[in-house]
């Protein structure tokens, strides 16, 4: 699973490998995963990257704080409505889950719900049933069923609130971290060709914020940087440029005036270093 994984680009830790081979395997219900850590750790890339592992279709849902039974279970069809139908049953249409049940039928799942825990607590509600079940259930008495065998969950939360017991219970619960910082080295130097001074005081940079700040710098972020760092003429470029592509607040930037002192002068001189 390991080589499948790092073939589609995904940098893989211990604990990764355990949790796609879990989701891999079937298990009598529904096999369903949380997969918790802050953006940019790799969560929703995961899930992308295990459909392409299993040959499996990917379905996503971005939740919202407005997220409702109509997105995940069925809904009103407007177009069909407003052209006029025979029979109540054709003014409604399969939701989310509906479909991705329809789907299951056919061939393996990969079900995305990303950041469920900016969705109201009554969505996970919902979802508990389907969860153990598969099924469905629409207006008119109608069900659908979903392939249990067929169908992986994926959940993911940054933790905005702490996603309830009920559902906890129901699915595998991992935590997603940050690569190691060797790791981010390595991945940044391969991506974008900077020099190692550089690359170091970069993911440095990110790690001090992550520790002590308001945010937590993604790679890709970092990622940026070094490409954006090519523009830098000045110490004042290069100021503006780490505050545009590491900083979130006015805590994140002092952070790091709190661990370099001259921010600016410190990331420009191994900017100069790595033009040469």
């Amino acid at each position: 699973m390991r080589t499948d994984l790092e073939q589609h680009g995904f940098t893989t830790r211990p604990a990764d490998i355990l949790l796609a081979a879990q989701l891999s395997q079937a298990t009598g219900g529904v096999n369903a995963a949380i997969v918790r850590g802050a953006p940019g750790t790799g969560k929703t890339f995961f899930a992308e990257t295990l459909a392409k592992c299993l040959g499996a279709q990917y379905m996503y849902l971005l939740s919202h704080n407005w997220l409702s039974e109509e997105e995940l279970f069925f809904g009103v069809n407007i177009g069909a409505v407003a052209a006029g139908v025979k029979e109540a049953a054709e003014a409604y249409q399969p939701g989310f889950l509906a479909l991705a049940a329809e789907a299951s039928q056919v061939g393996r799942v990969v079900l995305c719900l990303d950041e469920l825990d900016k969705a109201p607590q009554k969505v996970e509600n919902l979802l508990l049933d389907f969860l153990q079940t598969g099924r469905v259930y629409g207006p008119n008495g109608k069900r659908w069923q979903a392939s249990l065998t067929n169908l992986v969950v994926i959940i993911t939360s940054n933790e905005v609130r702490p996603l309830g017991e009920p559902l906890q219970r129901r699915c595998y619960r991992h935590e997603m971290a940050f690569l190691p910082a060797g790791v981010e080295r390595d991945l940044l130097r391969k991506w974008t060709g900077s020099q190692p001074g550089l690359i170091r005081l970069v993911v440095d940079m990110a790690t001090a914020i992550r520790t002590r700040g308001e945010s937590a710098p993604s790679l890709q972020e970092m990622r940026s940087l070094c490409q954006a760092l090519r523009l830098a003429n000045s110490a004042d470029d290069a100021a503006i440029l780490v505050r545009g592509w590491l900083c979130k607040t006015e805590g994140d930037w002092g952070v790091l005036t709190q661990t370099l002192r001259h921010v600016g002068a410190t990331v420009w001189g191994e900017v100069r270093r790595d033009k040469r």
